[in-house]
């Protein structure tokens, strides 16, 4: 989740995230554009859209899909892009981790949460 792009240095701003009621899910930590483009709203529904995002992409080798689904065990990594202060990403981490344990069944079905700065961009103010 992003609420502005990253701006690359010498290069012109980008000015696809200019409505502050305007998030935007999946983008690239280069600027390159996300995957949809959601109304600014609670980090509770936050978390709901960025589940869903993970529940629909799978995971898997060549044609050889799985999804994500009840029972399933996860490690959840919630990455700071380099904006949010240490308070807003613990709260959207939190709320993600809400999620995902009542979408899998139970907090012991999450084996470990990491939540930091990991890898980062310019300018960016969301998660990931």
């Amino acid at each position: 989740m992003a609420l502005n792009s990253v701006t690359i240095p010498g290069a012109d701003a980008n000015e696809r995230l200019a409505d502050p009621a305007i998030a935007e899910v999946g983008l690239g930590i280069h600027g390159e554009p996300g995957s949809t483009q959601v109304p600014f709203t609670s980090s509770k529904k936050f978390a709901e859209i960025m589940l869903d995002k993970c529940v629909k992409f799978g995971y898997g080798e060549d044609k050889d899909v799985s999804y994500l689904k009840e029972g399933d065990e996860v490690v959840m990594l919630v990455n700071n892009l380099g904006g949010c202060s240490v308070f807003e990403l613990n709260v959207i981490a939190n709320n993600l981790q809400d999620c995902v344990a009542n979408f899998l069944g139970g907090k012991d079905k999450i084996k470990k949460v990491l939540v930091g700065s990991m890898m980062t961009s310019f300018n960016m103010i969301g998660g990931e």
